[in-house]
């Protein structure tokens, strides 16, 4: 079933190369266009495009991608690898040392 699994990974990850280009193109047709205080119809639709074209991109990532690399770090007992590794746990205990720092100066 891994196999699979790292099949399907590479085909999102290529859907996501698609979807990230395509929102470049969006964003450049954008950045022309620049801020002002009205716009054309046309340009209007190039910004909802762009915006479109974001979700889609976040969604495939979101949605996706990070689902699909939970699901491969799934292990058969049926729980995470993730604070099994000493790196991921050194990069919670250093992530949790920066919550506790937060608190103390957010009194």
């Amino acid at each position: 079933m891994k196999n699979d699994e790292l099949e399907l990974f590479a085909k999102e990850l290529k859907l996501l190369d698609e979807a990230a280009k395509i929102l470049a193109y969006s964003y450049e047709a954008c950045r022309k266009i620049g801020i002002k205080e009205s716009y054309a119809l046309e340009e209007l639709d190039k910004f909802e495009a762009l915006t479109s074209r974001f979700a889609r991109t976040s969604d495939i990532l979101i949605q996706r991608i990070f689902r699909l690399i939970d699901v491969l770090e799934l292990e058969k007992t049926g729980q995470y690898n993730r604070s099994n590794k000493p790196s991921r746990k050194k990069k919670l205990d250093f992530f949790r040392g920066s919550v506790q720092r937060n608190k103390v100066f957010a009194q």
